[in-house]
């Protein structure tokens, strides 16, 4: 009986990566019309590049004429900048400028007029201070959201959550991360961590609707837009919105799994339906974008470089990550990039993990975060990039 059961998983395994083989084989046979001396022919790929050499997390303006970004400067501290698409930095809005905290600074989106841009700001003062690690905008413990306009000349606090300053003083470390423009601008997506437990702490989605007025934005109505609740897992981040904005592209261990076995889920926010786009517990899917006209969602995964569940030091595990891609029903998984294999264009002949991305207001391109590993066997160390994939 034991032997039966274990034959039968291994047969769905089999159809499982069957399936996506099949389907990444369809995109190759449907681009083998691209030009004879393409180094990605027969890829939904066109070109990589990577445009920043030290960048963190980047977002197109609405516009598609530049790249809003953080980076780490020499101090150990994320800063906010503008770059063309092809990495001319135009201009930092946070580094050095007083009217803004001077610790982390980063994770920007933009709002769809161009106006503002929303990003995550670490507070000067905490509990646990000279740890620079919690306050990192991939992290966002001690942040609170700020808004500027596109030239880093004016700064308006958007949430003020309670921030802990002593170990007994009976606060949570508090934090938010990835804010998200519902398509209108009507509408504003975050993350909060808002007590302890699990890997990471526990995290839930709020919104709140962006208002304007003369003394500059503002949030209103602010509430939870979803929670885990009894039996599911601990964490959850908003990742974006669908371009008619009623649906919310979220990650997290929503069934109980791992966090490190997180999948990606839509939350239909008028029904309060939440659909499993991966049902992969043993596999990482996190960071993800929508494509403008609604029909991709380009994600990040480990499949194939698993991690340690029990390893509390996740942040060190050497692991290999890649972008793929599929239908907006979590239907026709193929895999986009191939940083990790010899022979592809885009190997870089270490270790790299990726992670955010954001799709070209036109749909043919993406800005997205990777991670060469500098470290060693034993422990990692991420030097973070920024590359431009476009498409066909």
């Amino acid at each position: 009986m034991r032997f039966a059961k274990l034959v039968f998983r291994l047969l769905a395994i089999a159809l499982v990566l069957g399936a996506w083989g099949c389907g990444e084989q369809a995109i190759r046979q449907e681009r083998s019309d691209q030009p004879e001396g393409s180094p990605y022919r027969g890829r939904e790929v066109k070109n990589i590049e990577i445009i920043q050499e030290n960048g963190g997390r980047a977002v197109w303006s609405p516009d598609g004429e530049r790249i809003a970004f953080d980076r780490q400067n020499p101090d150990g501290y994320f800063d906010l900048y503008i770059m063309t698409p092809s990495g001319t930095i135009l201009s930092s809005l946070t580094s050095g400028n007083q009217a803004i905290n001077q610790r982390h600074n980063g994770n920007p989106t933009w709002h769809p007029s161009g106006k503002y841009i929303i990003f995550q700001s670490e507070e000067e003062n905490h509990y646990g201070v000279a740890n620079k690690w919690p306050g990192n905008p991939g992290i966002g413990v001690f942040n609170n959201l700020w808004a500027t306009d596109e030239w880093g000349t004016r700064f308006w606090r958007l949430t003020d959550i309670p921030i802990k300053q002593k170990s007994d003083d009976g606060l949570p470390a508090m934090g938010v991360l990835n804010p998200h423009f519902s398509p209108d601008g009507s509408r504003l997506m975050w993350t909060e961590r808002y007590k302890e437990g699990g890997k990471w702490g526990v995290w839930r989605v709020k919104i709140a609707d962006f208002r304007e007025s003369d003394d500059g934005p503002r949030l209103e109505n602010e509430k939870v837009l979803f929670q885990p609740g009894a039996g599911m897992g601990r964490y959850v981040t908003a990742l974006d919105f669908s371009p008619d904005g009623n649906t919310v592209l979220l990650a997290g261990n929503l069934d109980g799994q791992d966090e490190f076995g997180m999948d990606q889920y839509l939350f239909d926010s008028r029904t309060g339906e939440l659909t499993n786009l991966q049902n992969s517990p043993e596999v990482w899917e996190e960071d993800a974008s929508w494509s403008p006209d609604g029909e991709t969602i380009v994600y990040m995964t480990n499949l194939g470089s698993p991690l340690n569940f029990s390893d509390p030091h996740w942040y060190w595990q050497p692991h290999t990550r890649e972008y793929w891609a599929m239908k907006n029903n979590g239907s026709a998984k193929r895999r986009l990039t191939y940083f990790n294999e010899p022979g592809y264009p885009e190997y870089l002949g270490k270790p790299v993990i990726v992670a955010a991305s954001s799709f070209h207001p036109e749909g043919k391109k993406l800005v997205g975060l990777i991670g060469v590993d500098q470290g060693t066997k034993e422990r990692a160390d991420f030097e973070l990039k920024i590359a431009l994939i476009e498409l066909w």
